[in-house]
């Protein structure tokens, strides 16, 4: 049945966010932004969105690291200042798309290059395990690690910006950094120091009853 306000159908913003934060419905309803064509609605495919990308993905991410991060020491770590170049590549590569998505205002191919940035930074973290890690390497890695989440955190600001604010405080960011540029998050550095804060689940799955 088609949403119509007039006759009361569809989901209105007071039920919304009583079930759901906002940057759940931002993510979301980006994510099924009509562009060409009508869209369509459920809350199966609310939950199977936001579990999948959210709570999977950039939820993950967070929150395999913060352990490591905080037993490190809880600040972010120097290493022995070896540049990890080959994810950065990609980084560099996923930014541009979605800057281009911004310029063009092509809402889901913007969604498309942030769950493509929380690939990357996931295949990062699975191929380079610093949980298996010591010494210098391990620290290495996790500084890497912490520099992603800065990207992360700048990237999605625009669509997710309580989350954005969140990863923030891991990493030790404050407002005007989380709203810097692409550019100035598609590389390393600056952040070996910063103090570690341990925050709640971002997106705990949906369990639909």
């Amino acid at each position: 049945e088609k949403f119509s306000s007039s006759h009361g159908h569809g989901v209105f913003l007071d039920e919304a966010l009583d079930r759901l934060p906002a940057d759940v419905w931002r993510w979301v309803l980006l994510a099924q932004a009509p562009e060409t064509a009508d869209t369509w609605f459920s809350w199966d495919l609310v939950a199977e969105i936001a579990n999948k990308d959210l709570s999977g993905q950039l939820g993950n991410l967070v929150h395999r690291l913060l352990p490591l991060l905080v037993a490190g020491g809880g600040r972010v770590p120097a290493g022995a200042g070896a540049a990890e170049h080959a994810v950065w590549g990609e980084v560099a590569e996923v930014l541009g798309r979605l800057r281009a998505a911004h310029e063009a205002i092509a809402l889901r191919a913007g969604i498309g290059a942030l769950r493509d940035l929380f690939h990357v930074a996931n295949r990062y973290v699975d191929a380079r395990a610093p949980w298996r890690l010591a010494g210098d390497e391990r620290d290495d890695v996790l500084r890497t690690c912490c520099e992603l989440l800065r990207t992360v955190a700048v990237a999605i600001r625009p669509v997710l910006p309580h989350t954005s604010d969140t990863i923030g405080r891991v990493v030790g960011l404050d407002e005007a950094e989380l709203r810097g540029s692409l550019a100035s998050v598609a590389g390393p550095g600056g952040l070996v120091g910063r103090p570690i804060t341990a925050v709640p689940p971002l997106f705990p799955r949906i369990e639909l009853g």
